[in-house]
Order: structure tokens, then C-alpha cells, then sequence
């Protein structure tokens, strides 16, 4: 009997395993590369401000970049965190509603 609950422990493991790997892999799988340094800091700042992965927050900062190089960090990050939001989905409100008239 020993026998047997060592092999369903080891394959209990292993799925644990793969399932903890599968699951960083889909939230932080993708590799991100940066053009620059300031480009890296920025985007470091923006995810940990945000609470979102570095491939989540790039986007947002090359934009910003783009579109007014000479602006200051703060400035930067502002404005990417208010587009980060901004482009989110939004969740469909819940279309419950409660009697006018108590029962």
C-alpha cells in the first residue's frame, strides 16, 4: 500500500509543478525588451505603481514617450498610468436590478 501513495504523491507534485509554472508563465511569460534605460526605469515605476507586469506597463510608456519626449518622468508616468487605465476593459455593469414595490 505504501507503494501506491508514493506514486499518487509524486504525481500530485508534479502537477502542482506544472501548474505553478503554467501560471507564471501566463502572467509574466512575455519577454520584454527596452529601447533605453529610461524607457526600462520608467516602465519599472509604472508597473509597480500600477501593480500590472513590465510587458503590461510598456506599452503605455513607449506612447507617452513618443508623444512628448522632453516631459519629465513624473509627467511621463502621470500620463501612462492615466492610459493604462483608461484602455482597460471595462467590466460589463450587473444588470440586476431590485424591485421598485416590496413583496
Amino acid at each position: 500500500m505504501p507503494d501506491e501513495w508514493v506514486a499518487v504523491v509524486v504525481m500530485l507534485s508534479v502537477a502542482a509543478a506544472l501548474g505553478v509554472v503554467r501560471l507564471a508563465v501566463a502572467r509574466g511569460g512575455r519577454a520584454v525588451t527596452f529601447a533605453n534605460e529610461r524607457e526600462e526605469q520608467l516602465t519599472r515605476r509604472l508597473a509597480s505603481r500600477i501593480g500590472c507586469s513590465l510587458a503590461d506597463a510598456l506599452p503605455a510608456v513607449r506612447n507617452e514617450i513618443r508623444h512628448g519626449p522632453n516631459q519629465t518622468d513624473e509627467t511621463l508616468l502621470k500620463r501612462a498610468e492615466y492610459h493604462y487605465r483608461q484602455n482597460l476593459p471595462e467590466h460589463a455593469p450587473c444588470r440586476v436590478y431590485r424591485d421598485r414595490a416590496p413583496r
